[in-house]
């Protein structure tokens, strides 16, 4: 069953992400174009993001199980679909146990933005800011992924 929603849903809100309707779901959602590192193929799925100035950062979900992000495990140019602008960036994967200081970061900035995906973490967000200290923060993402996309205005 989930497999069938992912198979209906992302195709949907990706119609949605491209049309004029967009800022109904580009608030929180982009549209992610990361190029195969094996087969130079383009795979464009929605995703969602945190924007800290010309950074975005999205947590790859369940990373076991997907794929996409290996692509990035060395710095790649991507393309973004931002509030209906089409923006290149470069994408890179950090992992938190070859840079936890860093993923630790980046999570204090997603985290705010996705209150549900702070208490996953046993976290939880006050006033946009994550309550708890940063040793605390570095235990709860220890296990995380993150893409940091530096934009290319």
């Amino acid at each position: 069953m989930a497999r069938l929603l992912h198979r209906v849903g992302n195709p949907l809100v990706a119609a949605v992400l491209r049309s004029p309707v967009h800022g109904l779901l580009s608030d929180s959602l982009l549209l992610l174009t990361v190029r195969g590192r094996r087969t130079g193929r383009d795979h464009t799925f929605p995703v969602q993001y945190a924007r800290d100035g010309q950074t975005l950062y999205v947590v790859p979900g369940g990373r076991e199980d997907k794929r996409w992000w290996r692509n990035l495990l060395a710095p790649a140019t991507v393309q973004v679909r931002l509030r209906g602008h089409d923006v290149t960036g470069i994408g890179q994967v950090f992992l938190a146990e070859d840079d936890p200081e860093l993923v630790a970061e980046a999570m204090g900035t997603y985290l705010p933005r996705f209150p549900s995906s702070a208490r996953i973490r046993g976290l939880t967000v006050t006033n946009g800011r994550i309550a708890e200290d940063d040793a605390q923060l570095r235990a709860a993402s220890a296990q995380d992924a993150i893409v940091q996309i530096k934009l290319q205005l």
